[in-house]
């Protein structure tokens, strides 16, 4: 059996790990854009949507609790 406890603990903790690099991804994104670096403003700006969407999700869901129980069930759903 994978031991995927790691991942309930990444899922719990969304917002503590994806609110501070969507915001940072979103300032470097600006900067880049201003220097026109179009690939590496792209991948903070593709980064920073993917972090909002974590939390969006992590909203969405309930919180830590409901979250990592959603996760748990998608993980027993796509293991069978």
């Amino acid at each position: 059996m994978l031991d995927i406890s790691g991942l309930y603990l990444i899922v719990r903790y969304i917002p503590f790990w994806a609110v501070p690099i969507c915001i940072i991804s979103a300032e470097y994104a600006y900067v880049y854009w201003l220097r026109e670096k179009k690939k590496t403003y792209r991948t903070l700006v593709c980064l920073s949507l993917c972090c909002f969407a974590f939390v969006v999700f992590y909203y969405w869901v309930g919180g830590p609790e409901r979250s990592v129980r959603f996760v748990i069930e998608l993980v027993k759903y796509l293991s069978f």
